[in-house]
């Protein structure tokens, strides 16, 4: 025997004509609907104020790619040069090449996936302590030098002008070495950290996926 539907207000009864399991597979789908929106959700946050943070990556790649030619190129324009010659070798060496290694599997492997963008992450930080390291040396070097050259007098008068000649070697050393080296490595720390923000991103983005999406 066929039962005419109850039209109701109330939820559990048929509304509108509509019957009780159309009336669920409806609000499933726009559960669903509503899951696929927060999945896609799209974050502000920013890295240099006006660059998404999701792009990030490949835009640190890239300057890494332009230092490491930087670099390259400076490796053959001062060969005669020992001691620019040896210094920007090692930067490409230690630095330079194992950055370019780490973006180059991000980019091939998966630009979504953490694992290789951790990889990435690990890469320039290690890179960074060896970037330190390399400005400690060279400035235990130069300073070392300037000593040498305080201590070059042999009497009154040419122990005050070496004293004079250290104090502006040491200036220089701080000015044109040390300073633009901090700031460098400054930045390097800042494109660090914005990596790491760039993979939190992308890890709150999987874990807002539906576990059941059709």
């Amino acid at each position: 025997m066929n039962q005419t539907p109850i039209y109701t207000n109330n939820p559990d009864q048929p509304a509108y004509g509509q019957p009780i399991q159309q009336q669920h597979q409806t609000a499933h789908h726009d559960d669903h609907h509503h899951d696929k929106h927060h999945y896609h959700y799209e974050s502000h946050e920013t890295c240099c104020c006006c660059v998404s943070i999701r792009s990030a990556p490949r835009i640190i790649g890239a300057l890494d790619i332009v230092y490491f030619i930087f670099k390259a190129w400076n490796v053959i324009k001062y060969r005669n040069i020992p001691a620019i010659f040896y210094g920007d070798l090692l930067i490409v060496l230690l630095i330079c090449i194992p950055r370019i290694v780490a973006f180059y599997f991000y980019q091939k492997n998966h630009p979504h996936h953490t694992k290789h963008l951790d990889t990435y992450i690990k890469a320039r930080f290690y890179t960074l302590m060896a970037m330190l390291a390399e400005v400690v040396i060279i400035s235990i070097i130069l300073f070392g030098f300037s000593s040498d050259v305080k201590n070059s007098g042999t009497d009154d008068d040419s122990k005050e002008l070496a004293s004079a000649g250290s104090s502006i070697i040491n200036a220089f050393i701080v000015a044109f070495y040390i300073v633009p080296q901090c700031i460098f490595m400054s930045f390097d720390l800042y494109y660090s950290c914005a990596l790491k923000r760039a993979k939190a991103e992308i890890d709150r983005d999987e874990n807002r996926q539906p576990l059941n999406h059709v």
